[in-house]
């Protein structure tokens, strides 16, 4: 969605009161960053280990497509823009098969 900024009216060769706009992009880190517990021993339980994977599925398509949460979700059918319930609602479809 463009911003807009009133131009600096001090810049040569500029028209005073002239508008300028500027967009804001969201960059998505290109690192993945796992953090102590991701490697924690979960002795065996196979719950806690999916969850382990859907975490990384879920960072992997962030890194990926470079997409928010709310725009993950969205192709899976999410229609809110609450970032934390857009997580969640794409962590569960990974977690469901993607259904």
């Amino acid at each position: 969605m463009p911003s807009r900024l009133l131009h600096d009216d001090n810049q040569k060769n500029c028209p005073r009161n002239r508008v300028r706009y500027t967009y804001t992009t969201v960059e998505i880190s290109r690192y993945i960053v796992l953090g102590a517990s991701f490697y924690d021993d979960l002795g065996g339980e196979e719950s806690a280990r999916i969850g382990q994977w859907v975490t990384l599925a879920h960072e992997v398509f962030h890194y990926a497509l470079n997409k928010t949460d709310v725009q993950l979700a969205g192709r899976a059918g999410y229609k809110g823009d609450n970032q934390q319930e857009a997580s969640a609602y794409f962590s569960q479809w990974l977690k469901e098969g993607c259904k």
